[in-house]
């Protein structure tokens, strides 16, 4: 581990593509986290984006030979301490959604994307106990895959302050009357049956500078007693405490419209071609940090049926990403080719 007073940070600034992190051999000389997970075995040097990068491990270790002599460490102990502080930044940003908003991440999913995300997503789960950790079909992708999925949407928002215990249902519903004309207007190419709608408003107690928002029924009925129950409700969640007694304001109205779009399909793997057997590629050290240095197995994604099943440690290789599945950890492959990591206790 490392332990020192000199104080260290890992981003916000990114080495980008050009240089690159030092491994890349583009005249980078700075230590980036894909530099340690190269040095730590994650990532295979001759595998880099199916082979398309040679990685240069002296160039990484280079790069961070001036951090471990700085603070009296080895390499490999520098290296996974700035996977600790990448891991700890992200850490600290899942509870910001989770912790700090009343939500337990043991109730949870933690879904990984990008290139970068299966490299860290096991480590996150490990220590924020979600339940599983999901890897979709080509993560690194996985936000060209959204755009291809999400629905047409319009956001409409109209601030108009009223107390729930002065304003009645009509005015409210005249509100969203308005709100309704102007997303037909936006669609006005589209089927008012392809439109789906959805009602929400930012309210808060009388005197309150911050506000909740709270999802409304759509359509004719306006419970405003019903309303006010739900934004206690999620006053509690949000802040941990209600005050019962104290006048409610509606400050913001929301609607939101989505036209009803036809998406690509998922394809499961039951019956289809699976491209072999999910033999072992190979074996590496990888670098667990405290749970030390193992042996690990390479696995190639594709190649990967529904069904598949492994304990860790394991490392899964593709095009665009690598999956890192920590020594007490579970894998297995659902029907739509999602990687799904538990721990082994709860896989048990």
């Amino acid at each position: 581990m490392v332990r020192s007073r000199w104080s260290a940070t890992v981003g916000p600034r990114s080495a980008g593509a050009e240089p690159g992190p030092a491994c890349y051999s583009k005249g980078g000389t700075a230590a980036t986290v894909t530099d340690a997970k190269l040095i730590t075995g994650v990532i295979n040097p001759h595998n880099f984006l199916g082979g398309e990068i040679a990685l240069d491990i002296d160039l990484a270790r280079q790069a961070y030979q001036p951090i471990a002599e700085r603070l009296g460490v080895s390499i490999e102990e520098a290296a996974n301490g700035i996977i600790r502080l990448a891991d700890h930044h992200m850490i600290n940003a899942l509870k910001l959604i989770s912790v700090r908003r009343g939500y337990d991440p043991r109730d949870f999913v933690l879904i990984a994307s990008g290139g970068g995300g299966p490299m860290h997503a096991a480590a996150l789960a490990r220590e924020l106990l979600f339940k599983q950790v999901v890897i979709p079909p080509y993560p690194g992708h996985f936000s060209a895959w959204s755009m291809l999925m999400i629905k047409p949407r319009v956001d409409l928002l109209r601030t108009s302050v009223h107390n729930t215990r002065a304003v009645d249902a009509a005015t409210i519903q005249a509100v969203y009357a308005e709100l309704q004309a102007e997303a037909l207007a936006r669609f006005a190419d589209a089927p008012v049956e392809q439109l789906i709608w959805q009602r929400s408003a930012d309210m808060r107690y009388y005197g309150q500078e911050h506000t909740v928002k709270v999802p409304l029924p759509a359509g004719a009925s306006c419970d405003i007693a019903e309303i006010e129950r739900t934004f206690h409700a999620a006053h509690r969640r949000a802040y941990t405490f209600e005050l019962p007694d104290a006048a409610i304001e509606f400050v913001t109205f929301h609607l939101t419209a989505w036209r009803n779009t036809r998406q690509p399909a998922l394809r499961s793997l039951h019956g289809a071609d699976q491209h072999g057997t999910p033999t072992v590629r190979g074996q590496r050290a990888v670098n667990f940090d405290v749970l030390g240095t193992h042996m690990v197995p390479i696995y190639e994604r594709d190649r990967l049926p529904a069904g598949f099943q492994a304990a860790g440690p394991l490392i899964i290789e593709e095009m665009a990403s690598t999956t890192l599945v920590y020594p007490d950890q579970y894998l297995t492959v659902d029907s739509f080719a999602n990687m799904i990591i538990r721990s082994q206790e709860a896989s048990s």
